[in-house]
Parts: C-alpha cells; structure tokens; sequence
C-alpha cells in the first residue's frame, strides 16, 4: 500500500474521527455486489485480481469513453434523519493498472458535494480517506459515487474493495496537544500458521500486519480528560498518527482505562491512550527508501 507524501517520523500532533455505525453494508464484494448501482450500466462487475487486498474478490469499475455523466460505482446510505451538519468518513482501497487519479465524492437529491481528487500510484493498492460534509440537505439519504477515472483521460479502470462510510461524530485534533512522549507505531506480523520445510527451512503463513499505537500525556486538564473518555467508549475510530502523515488507520480503544495523578499532585492527569487495529494491513503504510 501506498501513501501521499508520507515519510518515517512525522512531527504533528494526532487525528482522531470517532465514528458511528457502517453505512455500506457490501463493503468488499466477497459474494456479490449487491447494494450497488452503476453508471452508465455494466460498468461496475466482480472479479478477483491475484494481490487483492481483503479476501478474494474485488470490484473492477471500467470507464466506457467520454461522456458527461462519467463511469462510476453507486452506493445509498440511509441514515434517517436531515443530513444537515453531518459529517462523513468515506474510505476505500482503490488499484489502477496505469497511474492516474481517484476521484470519490458523495451527494444527496438537494446537495452534491464537491468530489476530492487522490494520486491513485500504478499497479498498487492505495488507502482513499475524505471527509464531506452536508450544510443545506434535508434528505436522510445519500448516495456514494466512485469514478473509474478523474479529470479528461477517460481512460483505463479501477479495483476497487473494503468500501466504508460512517458518521463522524468528533473529529479531535486542537483538543489534544502534540504529545512528547511519543513513539511511532508498533507494528507486529500476524502470524497464521509456522513450521519447517523438509529442507529445514522456515515457511510462515502470515495474514498481514497489525499496528499498535500508545500515546502518553504528561498532563490532561479536565477537557482532555473528558475527550479521552468519550474515545474509550467509541467503537471505531480512525487514526492519523501524525497531522503531517497522509495515512490513517482503523483502531479503537485498546480495553483499559487508567488515570494516575502526575507527580502525586492532584490536579489533572497523567493521560495513556492506547489502541488496537479493527483490520490487518497487508502492507506497513509508508515506505522507507
């Protein structure tokens, strides 16, 4: 997996969305596609491609040529309720045979929102993650549009798979300050299976590789400590380790909460965030050369 500009030992503080409940509920097409739409018809089909990057299926969506329209997956969420205000997490991980650009956006009867446009590398699986954020809609329903391509190419197609969107219920940055006790994130192969060859040599079956992430503040006023709280009890987040890093990772709350008095003096605290992964990645998201 690819990363936009990312290099080893960031420097800003960390990102935190806390988000709801999964809107698309065929996110990696394992069995089929159904829930999604496409545009113009039949360019949206399943198929597995040999580096797939969860399970064994993918989505191929194929551009037809040049037309006002564009090709495109289609996906509806529901969430029931004015999306006026609401902000939402949309992620996928996207391949392309030749280099060009992604281009997602999502949109409702009475308002689209602007597409975003990511470098989409050749021949790589590469994470998409983009807020958007409805101001005017009354609707409680949206729909999902990923292009085969972006700009005037109008050419080639894209793999497409582990499709999400949540509500982003807090998106916590300015709340928390850089943390200076930081180490960059752990990151542990998962190890399936492990055994010698006849020959003595070693064959491990691994199923990718987990980050594990632990922040520690010399000091939480009573603010942060109520952020942090609210981040405890969150079933999924997600997690830029860095504001300077164009990477996140999917964690949630590591299962204990503690609180400690700095220097034995009462007043705030010693604050420990500590995270486990909600996926396996099957690469480290960033590369060192």
């Amino acid at each position: 997996m690819t990363t936009w500009g990312t290099v080893l030992g960031g420097t800003g503080r960390p990102q935190f969305l806390l988000c709801g409940d999964e809107l698309v509920q065929n996110r990696s097409f394992e069995s089929n596609i159904y829930g999604w739409s496409n545009s113009p018809a039949d360019v949206l089909t399943r198929g597995t491609d040999t580096t797939t990057f969860f399970g064994d299926y993918v989505a191929t969506i194929s551009d037809v040529g040049a037309q006002v329209s564009r090709s495109r997956g289609i996906y509806s969420c529901t969430v029931g309720s004015s999306l006026s205000g609401m902000t939402f997490a949309l992620s996928f991980y996207a391949k392309a045979t030749v280099g060009h650009t992604c281009t997602a956006r999502i949109r409702a009867v009475d308002e689209i929102l602007t597409s975003v446009d990511k470098v989409l590398p050749a021949g790589e699986w590469t994470h998409y993650l983009e807020q958007f954020t409805f101001s005017t809609s009354n609707r409680g329903t949206f729909s999902i549009d990923i292009f085969a391509v972006a700009g005037g190419s109008y050419s080639g197609s894209i793999l497409l798979d582990q499709v999400s969107c949540r509500q982003v219920n807090y998106d916590l940055y300015d709340e928390f300050p850089y943390c200076p006790n930081i180490d960059e994130p752990d990151w542990d192969i998962n190890i399936l299976s492990s055994g010698r060859l006849i020959d003595g040599s070693l064959k491990e079956f691994s199923r990718g590789w987990e980050p594990k992430i632990r922040y520690t503040y010399d000091y939480f006023d009573q603010t942060q400590e109520y952020y942090r709280q609210i981040m405890s009890e969150s079933d999924f987040i997600w997690l830029k380790p860095h504001y300077d890093y164009e990477y996140w990772v999917a964690v949630k709350w590591s299962g204990q909460y503690r609180q400690r008095y700095f220097g034995n003096v009462h007043a705030g605290h010693v604050g420990t965030m500590e995270f486990v992964a909600m996926f396996l990645l099957e690469n480290k998201p960033f590369s060192v050369s």
